[in-house]
């Protein structure tokens, strides 16, 4: 049973690493942004957005204060950009009040996600033949374990974001750094959501031509401590939920962690390692490529990259598990 597991993950994995080198060749049609843009940064209580405006300045830039505690970076920057103080209620009503009071195309960025001229050029140059642009998300500060582990998980992330392009399936223009063309807010808007823009991206994906710019890198702060980033995993989960509303599509991003976490398993229960390291070889092997290809900074991570796999499977089985039970007992109780 564990050599037909792991024959069927390396079978798998081959054909998607083989798709990824295929996906290394193509080139979406790009062309130099001449129109008028603006770049939407809503906020709340970010210490970094010092450092996020620093990075763009002078572009055209609205920040969207969504009711921060502490305003004093906004009154630093309140005569060069453009500042609107809004009560608390949400980012995503932040955003649809800084696109109302902008023009032209649509940038949106986070307050505590940094990126350049270069990668701002990079995601714009696709607006021509497409409506939506997705950013490379990458992870800023890899200084400890728990960031290290993150790094390289958008470093797999991003292997997979440019397979769907192979495939021209890109579905999700992620929150921290996008494209838009303004004829899109004509007739969508964001809504309440715990995950606003996988809730966006539903919306207009059937309806919109998407596609994702690997050149565009923005690094975003994440979680620190095993603590924060279970919270904002479960929080991320269980907007998934309820965006996605059907149990089968949730099971079939998570059966390919449930293949590996049996091929450890049986590891264990037949006492043979052996295929089990030819497994970890394997991976290893493809996240040292994938690393250098995307510009990571994850060699060693790369190279112990099956052992965060395994902890970031069992992670998510955890979180996914809590957040099921409490969308339930949340729908029970209402």
């Amino acid at each position: 049973m564990l050599l037909i597991l792991i024959g069927l993950v390396i079978f798998r994995d081959t054909y998607y690493f083989i798709l990824y080198l295929f996906s290394l060749k193509k080139k979406g049609p790009k062309k130099d942004y001449g129109e008028e843009y603006t770049i939407i940064i809503p906020n709340y209580n970010k210490k970094e957005l010092d450092m996020c405006l620093k990075n763009i300045y002078p572009d055209n830039i609205i920040v969207v204060d969504d009711g921060s505690d502490n305003r004093e970076i906004l009154k630093k920057w309140g005569k060069k950009v453009k500042v609107y103080y809004l009560k608390h209620v949400g980012k995503y009503n932040a955003l649809n009040y800084g696109i109302e009071h902008s023009s032209g195309d649509i940038v949106i960025l986070d307050s505590d996600t940094f990126t350049n001229k270069e990668s701002l050029k990079e995601l714009l140059s696709n607006l021509e033949n497409f409506d939506a642009v997705a950013g490379n998300i990458q992870v800023y500060k890899e200084d400890i374990l728990i960031s290290k582990i993150q790094a390289v998980e958008h470093l797999r992330i991003a292997m997979f974001k440019r397979i769907a392009l192979l495939k021209n399936k890109i579905s999700f223009v992620p929150g921290p750094f996008a494209a838009f063309k303004r004829s899109i807010f004509e007739s969508e808007k964001f809504r309440k959501s715990k995950v606003e823009d996988l809730a966006f991206s539903e919306n207009i994906r059937k309806k919109f031509k998407i596609t994702y710019e690997p050149d565009a890198i923005a690094y975003t702060v994440m979680p620190r401590t095993l603590k924060t980033l279970y919270e904002q995993r479960k929080h991320w989960a269980i907007g998934n939920i309820e965006t996605y509303n059907s149990m089968k599509k949730l099971l079939s991003y998570y059966y390919l962690a449930v293949l590996d976490i049996l091929i450890l398993l049986f590891s264990f229960l037949s006492w043979n390692f052996i295929p089990l390291l030819f497994f970890f070889i394997f991976e290893s092997s493809t996240m040292i490529f994938a690393n250098k290809i995307e510009k990571g900074n994850c060699i060693y991570e790369s190279i112990i990259f099956p052992v965060f796999m395994y902890f970031l499977a069992f992670f998510y089985l955890i979180v996914y598990v809590s957040a099921f039970v409490e969308f339930f007992r949340t729908r029970r109780s209402s």
